[in-house]
């Protein structure tokens, strides 16, 4: 892990934490909000969900039908907002992917397995990829493990050995000077 990705982790866990003690109003308020970016976001710049949210823009989140797997997986080029992401091509990428690498120098792609009949195949930007170590990073410290420049630690990982699998990608990027890390295979 570069030390910017492990400044951004560390930053984005500082502010769980701290998301930790919102009370309820503050904690929907917050949730108001994004979600109220995401649709601005998605309707400007997915014409799937132009057309799957038409006439719900203000509608409760709860009154919003439901993506499935396989309509997201159906539909996938035209839900996606980044033009340069096309899922035969992070399928393809997928498929060569070693170690860490990057698709296309922006991308941490996983996939699920694929055990309800169908893969997922989810990329994430920098600041998503940091917030999901963030999220893990998150475990460590509820049990008490401090990570960080100063605090150099030894763990574990039980993970898939599947290089695409979230949690081969996660053990992956977490390699580095502040971490010593074990990678074992879940099996």
């Amino acid at each position: 892990m570069d030390v910017s990705t492990m400044s951004r982790v560390l930053w984005l866990g500082r502010t769980l934490r701290q998301r930790e003690r919102w009370t309820e109003t503050h904690l929907r308020d917050h949730q108001r909000r994004q979600l109220a970016k995401v649709r601005a976001f998605t309707t400007a710049n997915s014409p799937f969900y132009r057309r799957f949210h038409q006439g719900l823009g203000n509608a409760p989140l709860a009154e919003l039908p439901v993506l499935t797997k396989a309509a997201l997986m159906d539909h996938y080029d035209e839900i996606i907002t980044d033009p340069i992401v096309r899922l035969a091509d992070l399928q393809a990428y997928l498929e060569g992917l070693h170690s860490d690498e990057l698709f296309r120098g922006r991308y941490w792609v996983s996939a699920t397995s694929g055990s309800s009949g169908r893969k997922s195949i989810i990329p994430n930007n920098r600041q998503e990829w940091a917030m999901i170590l963030a999220s893990y990073l998150r475990a460590n410290q509820w049990a008490g493990v401090r990570i960080g420049p100063a605090h150099r630690v030894k763990m574990a990982m039980v993970s898939s050995t599947t290089p695409w699998h979230q949690s081969s990608r996660v053990a992956a990027t977490a390699r580095s000077p502040f971490i010593a890390s074990e990678r074992l295979s879940a099996a």
